[in-house]
């Protein structure tokens, strides 16, 4: 299960028709696409946290999404803007989550 749903999460955010390339090229901020990478996301950090690691597809999935939805998008509406804004703070959030649980590891 751990499998399909990184490949999912990797091809929601990264592919030809994912989010990154509705917001890079069609400056538009896919809401369909969000939630769905965000329940995709929230079941893996679950599993993530009882495995206690990390798989190395969602890892990269994770660091290309929140590079790009960190860093904004000038082109977007204002109200695609502020989508974006909420959309980084509600993936740092699930991901904290995460982190929480890793760093009693070390």
């Amino acid at each position: 299960m751990e499998k399909e749903l990184t490949e999912k999460l990797h091809d929601l955010v990264v592919s030809e028709d994912g989010l990154l390339v509705s917001l890079r090229c069609k400056n538009y901020f896919d809401d369909k696409k969000y939630i769905e990478i965000k329940n995709i996301l929230k079941k893996l950090v679950v599993i993530w946290k009882e495995n206690h690691h990390l798989s190395t597809l969602g890892l990269l999935a994770i660091v290309n999404l929140i590079e790009y939805i960190a860093g904004g998008n000038n082109y977007i509406s204002d109200e695609d803007s502020i989508k974006l804004e909420d959309a980084c703070i509600e993936i740092m959030s699930i991901l904290g989550d995460l982190y929480e649980n890793l760093s009693y590891l070390n």
